[in-house]
C-alpha cells in the first residue's frame, strides 16, 4: 500500500514551492472582488446601451422618398453642381 506524499518532503526535493492555504484564499477573494466589479460594470453598461437604443428609437425614421421629393432634391443638387470635364464620345 502507497503512503501519502509528504509535501514539505516532496517541496525540498523537487525545489517547488507551493502556496499556503491562506494565500490560495486570498487570491480567490481577490478573483471575487474583481469579477462582482466587473458584473456591476457590465450591468451599468448595459443599461446605458438600452437607454441609447430607447432614446434612438424615439427618433422618426426619414420617410420613403417619393419621386417628387426625389426629384426636387436631384434639381437643388443640380443648382450648386459644378462642370469640371466633358467625356467625348468615340
Amino acid at each position: 500500500r502507497k503512503l501519502p506524499v509528504d509535501i514539505a518532503e516532496y517541496a525540498a526535493k523537487t525545489g517547488k514551492d507551493f502556496k499556503t492555504l491562506q494565500e490560495y484564499e486570498a487570491e480567490i477573494k481577490a478573483l471575487q472582488s474583481k469579477h462582482e466589479e466587473e458584473v456591476k460594470e457590465m450591468k451599468v453598461l448595459k443599461e446605458r446601451a438600452r437607454l441609447e437604443d430607447l432614446n434612438s428609437n424615439n427618433e422618426p425614421e426619414p420617410a420613403k422618398m417619393s419621386s417628387r421629393s426625389r426629384r426636387k432634391k436631384l434639381l437643388a443638387f443640380r443648382k450648386n453642381e459644378e462642370v469640371v470635364g466633358i467625356i467625348e464620345k468615340k
